[in-house]
């Protein structure tokens, strides 16, 4: 299949789009605005122990205390938290969940530093192969010839048929990572950070870049940025990296914008005519699989439906427990078959999964684990879709007339959430003067 990558970046967002044979295969959208902590480490505070809760808060210098779990200390889950970490104690930690409200961040005492293949573990030795990757003797090859790693790391599903040289080459950048987070330890007082994930840009190439034939990065900014990145951290990219020379945008060349707006919608026709329908509660999110116009026998729509779901989950983000409600079957072979199908779709997913057998009702029960906050409240953040449209709509119209002053009418309410320089950001990107106006 082929496949390219599509990333545009702007004042507000960095968006990307993996396209396989024409559809939407994976979405990222990051806002600027609000950037997350996720991945960072920081050199934290313990300020005070829970000890009914085998927890502690931990001063990471952001306005709450993190969370820290004894179970995130590795090699200490059944230990008391007062056994493992002390009041005032500077500790290494690592941010795993970003803040919501009044909660603090999650945060894990194993650190982990994540590459295009592999994921360094500074805590281990050698090297552990994911086990998404299947094959047994692609498995024993990668054991075989990255036992010796020191310090260990994680092999990643991307490594599957990677050479040899090219992986140890990346264990030896995240290495030196490593070891310049361990030295600034040295140098610095609790609270402070010690390292930070790298830019949007440089995670979506190090995250989707492995299965994609071509990379199209727009402005020619951000795809200098992408290229000094893949100079040192992925060679083999640097002549796969184009700058985007159509008309518009990338998104636009493969209109995906209108199936991010579909993605936001309740009901998901199928090309047999059948539908799915999604519902959110409070501790699940119900899919329901429906006949619509379908005259396709039970087995072949549940089939199509098991590779959509899996799609669909993925690009909207659902994490948690998710109730599928297939169409009834008549044998328990063909129950099986579609379950097969399913586990089957979801192996490219980024995030864990774990499908239970179809009961007699039909249903299916499985667990996805949130990756972060899904795509309709990702959007819907701080205004942050219509600044971003924004944003777009103003680079269109300059490659329309480049050079060109442009004049942004808005109405009053969205003009008071504009973020403070957002026009000059535009007209250093653009090389024309914006003017944001509040509408008559």
């Amino acid at each position: 299949m082929s496949a390219e990558l599509l990333i545009e970046a702007n004042a507000v967002e960095v968006r990307a789009g993996l396209v396989r044979d024409g559809r939407l295969a994976d979405l990222v959208i990051e806002p600027l605005t609000s950037e997350s902590l996720v991945g960072s480490i920081w050199l934290g505070r313990v300020r005070k122990l829970l000890p009914n809760g085998r927890a502690a808060f931990v001063d990471i210098g952001q306005d709450q205390n993190g969370f820290l779990n004894a179970t995130d200390i590795p090699g200490h889950a059944e230990r008391p938290i007062a056994q493992l970490v002390h009041e005032g104690q500077a500790l290494v930690v690592q941010v795993s969940k970003d803040p919501v409200a009044e909660k603090g961040a999650a945060l894990t005492a194993d650190i982990t530093l994540p590459g295009r293949f592999l994921v360094l573990t500074p805590g281990a030795n050698g090297a552990t192969v994911s086990r998404r990757i299947a094959d047994a003797a692609e498995r024993d090859r990668l054991s075989a010839a990255l036992r010796d790693l020191s310090p260990g790391c994680i092999v990643r599903t991307a490594a599957a048929g990677q050479e040899a040289m090219l992986l140890r080459s990346e264990h030896a950048v995240l290495a030196a990572r490593g070891a310049a987070i361990e030295a600034r330890r040295s140098t610095v007082e609790a609270p402070a950070l010690l390292w930070r994930e790298d830019s949007a840009v440089h995670r979506v190439l190090r995250d989707f870049s492995s299965g994609a034939d071509r990379i199209v990065v727009d402005p020619p900014e951000a795809l200098g940025e992408a290229r000094r990145w893949a100079e040192t951290m992925a060679p083999d990219l640097l002549p796969r990296l184009n700058g985007h020379t159509g008309a518009g945008l990338p998104f636009d060349t493969w209109d995906l914008d209108a199936e991010i707006a579909a993605l936001q919608a309740e009901r998901v026709t199928l090309p047999s005519g059948a539908s799915l329908r999604f519902g959110a509660a409070a501790a699940l999110t119900a899919v329901d699989v429906d006949y619509g116009s379908a005259r396709a026998p039970a087995l072949a729509i549940n089939l199509e439906a098991a590779a959509e779901i899996a799609r669909q989950l993925r690009l909207r983000g659902i994490g948690g427990v998710i109730v599928i409600d297939f169409l009834r079957l008549r044998a328990r072979d063909e129950a099986a078959q579609v379950v097969a199908a399913l586990r089957k779709a979801l192996t490219d997913d980024a995030a864990p999964t774990r499908v239970l057998e179809m009961s007699e009702l039909g249903l299916v029960e499985m667990t996805r684990r949130r990756l972060g906050d899904p795509l309709n409240v990702r959007l819907a953040r701080g205004g942050h879709a219509a600044l971003a449209g924004l944003c777009r709509d103003v680079r269109r119209a300059a490659r329309t007339a480049p050079g060109r002053p442009l004049r942004a009418i808005l109405p009053a309410a969205a003009l008071a959430a504009v973020p403070a320089g957002l026009a000059g950001k535009l007209a250093a990107e653009l090389g024309a003067a914006v003017e944001l106006v509040p509408r008559p």
